[in-house]
């Protein structure tokens, strides 16, 4: 009797040690799957640049992963599309209503935002003309694209003492020429 209780527990710590000690692969086919449900039809997922999942014992998986979005969201745009990309892959399948076979078990997503690098000419089949728009501004130099933090409170607190954003552009002309 303690020969089969020795073997049946040397059995199980062999079958359980690459689940506890976290060197159990993730096979291919499942990254290629959580990859494909994180981007889904989102126009606003560009693609994945870094994907990593491991096991949770028998909770499901816990995935990592580096989403890339256009550059020109706002943090808040950006924020919603990794949102969305979580719902989609906890939900574990790309189908409405899947069998329990064809659902992934996600236990857990964690997804970081990285914005994409604009592309100039037509690398990657996309169009850039190779200026910098920012705030009707073509080409701003480095000093009106990253303006000290007490500019920009001095062009709020004008825009609040003048009653409202219309004043802001003003206040943001006078803070260049006085700089």
């Amino acid at each position: 009797v303690k020969v089969v209780a020795a073997r049946v527990g040397v059995g199980m710590a062999a079958e359980n040690i690459g689940e506890l000690t976290d060197t159990e692969a993730i096979d291919s086919e499942t990254l290629a799957a959580i990859e494909s449900l994180a981007l889904g039809d989102d126009l606003e997922a560009l693609g994945v640049t870094s994907l990593r999942a491991r096991r949770l014992g028998p909770a499901g998986l816990s995935v990592e992963l580096r989403l890339q979005v256009p550059f020109h969201l706002s943090v808040s745009a950006a924020q919603q599309a990794a949102t969305r990309a979580k719902l989609r892959v906890l939900s574990g399948s790309a189908s409405p209503s899947p069998s329990e076979e064809e659902r992934l078990r996600i236990a857990e997503v964690s997804i970081a935002l990285d914005a994409e690098r604009p592309e100039y000419g037509n690398e990657g089949g996309r169009e850039y003309s190779g200026d910098l728009v920012v705030g009707g501004r073509v080409n701003p130099s480095l000093h009106q694209l990253m303006r000290p933090s007490h500019e920009i409170v001095a062009d709020v607190r004008a825009a609040i003492v003048a009653g409202g954003c219309a004043a802001a552009p003003a206040a943001s002309s006078a803070a260049s020429a006085a700089s």
